[in-house]
């Protein structure tokens, strides 16, 4: 059990590695398999399971993440406590993603963090598909100064550009 757990870290190690080497090429890099790695177990969130996708643009110094919110099929967002309440998940996912181990290293080449939320529906053939219903771009910085003191879901779209109808496609 000890090799096995040492050759998956040392893989990793190389994975990273050759990541930086992408990253300081200008090459945009999938990031994903790191974060779907149970190596090791760390603070987590709701949203973390439903993480599908996470990139790195160097050029643009963006980390863009995907995230495929099954929980949220059925929500209905007529209500302002259930947009409330997506904000506040939202807010919560960024600032424990911002410092999570395996995206330490990766910092230099980030400077705003670029989520796209989307939920499931079935067509009229009976197939289901994935729809984008929330996009929220932050600066790093900026979502940092909030962390420490309240921080009011209202005031989210204040802190960050975010498109939301309802739960529409945006």
């Amino acid at each position: 059990m000890c090799i096995v757990h040492f050759e998956v870290k040392m893989k990793q190690e190389q994975e990273v590695n050759e990541f930086i080497a992408a990253l300081n090429k200008g090459e945009e890099v999938s990031v994903t398999s790191l974060w779907k790695s149970s190596l090791v177990k760390y603070v987590s969130h709701e949203f973390y399971d439903a993480v599908s996708e996470i990139k790195i643009d160097p050029a643009r110094k963006r980390v863009m993440i995907l995230l495929d919110l099954l929980s949220y099929n059925s929500v209905s967002f007529e209500e302002d406590v259930a947009e409330i309440r997506l904000y506040r998940q939202v807010y919560d996912f960024l600032t424990l993603f911002l410092d999570d181990p395996r995206l330490s290293t990766f910092t230099p080449f980030i400077e705003s963090i670029y989520l796209l939320c989307r939920r499931q529906a079935v067509d009229t053939d009976g197939e289901n598909f994935f729809y984008p219903f929330l996009r929220v771009a932050v600066r790093i910085d900026e979502l940092r100064d909030t962390i420490g003191s309240y921080f009011n879901p209202r005031k989210f779209p204040s802190l960050a550009a975010v498109v939301f109808k309802k739960g529409s496609t945006v």
